[in-house]
């Protein structure tokens, strides 16, 4: 048997023209290449409102837990909202923001030392279960120790709730 020669296409057919219009949005199939359909029938432009559309409602659903969880508070004034956050609000953020806190790299640690008066139980309190919660180890009732670099958040959030007199934050090293 013969080979048939290749014949190449010519550049003005409508499968040279198909060919190329693929090749050169192959990239828009490799980004939406589990859906090409999607792209066909939407367009880019249509893709792009539908991925928005989808992450604001990711975003208010997010919005809503946090409300739920009284973490913001949100109140709506003519045909704006307002949000605020709440005490526990500021409490989980900080103890996120403690808890990615990158470690020290060599021996050092974050030593929280604190001696708040018998009138402020409520606080003392809730300053253990924060740094309990936060990653932080007792060493006594009063003083609490991490490898975690937290220090400055720490010192940040107390000096904003006017806290800081009673509570000293310390990068130590031990001998």
């Amino acid at each position: 048997m013969q080979d048939k020669k290749k014949r190449s296409m010519t550049s003005k057919s409508r499968a040279a023209q198909l060919l190329t219009e693929i090749v050169d949005d192959l990239d828009l199939f490799f980004e939406f290449g589990y859906r090409p359909q999607k792209v066909m029938r939407y367009g880019m432009d249509g893709i792009h409102q539908i991925n928005d559309a989808k992450e604001r409602k990711y975003h208010r659903e997010a919005l809503r837990k946090l409300e739920q969880k009284k973490l913001l508070a949100v109140e709506k004034r003519a045909d704006q909202y307002r949000v605020s956050l709440t005490e526990d609000g500021a409490k989980e953020y900080l103890r996120l923001k403690v808890i990615d806190a990158d470690l020290y790299e060599d021996d050092r640690m974050c030593l929280v030392i604190f001696d708040i008066p018998e009138t402020q139980r409520k606080l003392r309190k809730t300053l253990r279960e924060f740094l309990s919660a936060s990653g932080f180890i007792s060493i006594q009732k009063s003083a609490w120790i991490s490898q975690a670099n937290a220090g400055e958040l720490l010192s940040e959030l107390l000096n904003k709730r006017g806290q800081a007199q009673w509570v000293r934050v310390y990068e130590v090293r031990e001998i």
